[in-house]
């Protein structure tokens, strides 16, 4: 960027063919000052071009970073089309060996000063100077009209840190995989995936699968709950036969509770013959009661009886008979919070949750999306050529994936159905919204100016909002479970 021959388009053209969503101006000439900064603006290599290279970025809708010191650079980077302003402050202070006379107050009014007259369509950022610790940042924020602050790797307490690694490590992801699956290396499996979440569930399933213990498995839509039953089962002793499976949203109050238990012949009519209810059919095997919480207080009762006695009695019949049959339930909904309600039987939900899997969304183990994405593709092509460009999976990589591995996989069969070339292009996948876009609309929606002014309260205030289910608030907060748990601990929030 610093060679005047250097065209900051053809910069803009090959970040894009490589992949990258952005660019920004960092570093930046603005940080120079003196004869040096002079002598870069007359040769055409200083603020000016970096001006160049964000309207080059700009108009190829890109995201945008401007790096700026100053107001009239504020200005000009905004003009070239900048999405986000970052109002650098000095050399970050603290225990990095450089000193900074600047006072969080005073930082924050040189930021205000910076950013006087910028619409507030633009972002706003801050960093360096006095700031080298979350409280800081916030204190920052609070006191000036930026909205966030970019971190660098002195203060890298933040919670930022894991976005940085997660985005860092979704790179090493797109390099790996967009070459293509050349060497077969995919088996098939109920779950496909290389990420810690997937190897520890997989240790999990490894370890319960040949017991008899029941288990219960809870998971947002379209994460795998049922495979991963079926996959269980196949892990048992009894999966020389295929397992019953038991819809329980589909179980009516009138005939539920015969489908479940059976009914003795002749009962409700001469002609009526004997019927073998759900789990008596699965003695000797595995019954899967998917969706178990969408049971009526009925059919719980009749459940917790069979998981306490091993004995199932046919409506009508006035002895039972012995079933052995191992449970294993999935639910989309949190028990928890019905057994707190009395939707659900405390007592029944002990029963069936002797093992216990959570089953991640696919948005908490994006290193996983380019793995699955290449299998998808060569399971449903039988291709093993098939590849994504790196731009096309820096997309799948931004997507929220509200339908998890279920929506992964319609998006790349409805992709390859309208593409038989075995090359999937960002354009392929532009109609997928990225992350980013969904994270701003929630934040536009819940701002609150009068919100938590420390790190643990906002922890504290996040996991109050969001039912002080991890999960969810770890990702409404932009850091992974592990981090937001080591962060309760530390805040004493557990």
């Amino acid at each position: 960027m610093r060679d005047p021959a250097i065209d900051p388009i053809e910069i803009v053209e090959k970040a894009n063919d490589l992949g990258f969503a952005g660019v920004c101006n960092f570093p930046s000439a603005a940080m120079l000052e003196g004869q040096l900064r002079q002598l870069m603006e007359a040769e055409g290599i200083g603020f000016g071009k970096e001006c160049e290279l964000i309207r080059a970025a700009s108009e190829r809708g890109m995201k945008t970073l401007a790096y700026v010191c100053t107001n009239r650079e504020a200005r000009m980077m905004v003009e070239a089309g900048a999405e986000r302003i970052c109002v650098v402050v000095g050399f970050t202070g603290g225990g990095t060996g450089v000193s900074t006379s600047l006072t969080l107050e005073a930082a924050a009014d040189l930021a205000n000063q910076v950013l006087e007259g910028i619409p507030a369509s633009v972002e706003t950022l801050i960093e360096g100077g006095p700031i080298t610790s979350p409280e800081d940042a916030l204190t920052v924020t609070r006191l000036s009209r930026v909205n966030g602050y970019i971190a660098g790797s002195t203060i890298d307490r933040l919670p930022l840190e894991q976005a940085i690694e997660e985005v860092a490590r979704s790179y090493k992801v797109i390099s790996k995989m967009g070459r293509g699956n050349k060497g077969g290396i995919f088996q098939p499996s109920a779950f496909i995936g290389s990420s810690h979440a997937m190897q520890t569930l997989r240790k999990l399933v490894e370890d319960i699968a040949p017991s008899d213990l029941p288990v219960l498995i809870t998971g947002e839509t379209g994460t795998g709950k049922s495979l991963l039953a079926a996959d269980i089962h196949s892990q048992h002793h009894t999966s020389k036969r295929d397992p019953v499976v038991v819809d329980c949203t589909s179980l009516s109050h009138e005939i539920g509770s015969v489908q479940l238990m059976g009914q003795v012949a002749g009962l409700s009519r001469r002609d009526v013959p004997l019927t073998r209810g759900a789990l008596e059919t699965a003695h000797g095997n595995s019954i899967i009661l998917e969706e178990v919480s969408a049971l009526n207080p009925e059919l719980q009762g009749l459940i917790l009886r069979f998981a306490e006695t091993g004995f199932v009695q046919r409506i009508g019949a006035l002895e039972g008979r012995a079933v052995n049959a191992r449970l294993i339930s999935t639910s989309i909904r949190d028990i928890d919070d019905l057994v707190e309600t009395n939707v659900f039987r405390r007592d029944l939900y002990h029963r069936i949750n002797a093992f216990q899997i959570a089953v991640p969304p696919l948005r908490e183990r994006r290193d996983d999306i380019a793995e699955l994405a290449a299998f998808f593709a060569q399971s449903l092509t039988r291709r093993d050529d098939v590849q994504f460009t790196n731009a096309a999976l820096r997309v799948l990589l931004e997507h929220n994936w509200p339908g998890n591995v279920r929506e992964l996989k319609n998006v790349i069969q409805r992709v390859l159905t309208l593409n038989s070339s075995g090359r999937v292009t960002a354009r392929d996948v532009s109609f997928l919204p990225s992350t980013q876009d969904t994270e701003q609309e929630k934040s536009a929606q819940s701002e609150d100016p009068t919100g938590p002014v420390s790190e643990r309260e906002w922890i504290a205030a996040a996991l109050k909002q969001h039912n002080y289910r991890k999960g969810t608030t770890a990702q409404y907060l932009g850091m992974a479970p592990r981090t937001l748990y080591n962060k309760m601990k530390k805040f004493q929030l557990d």
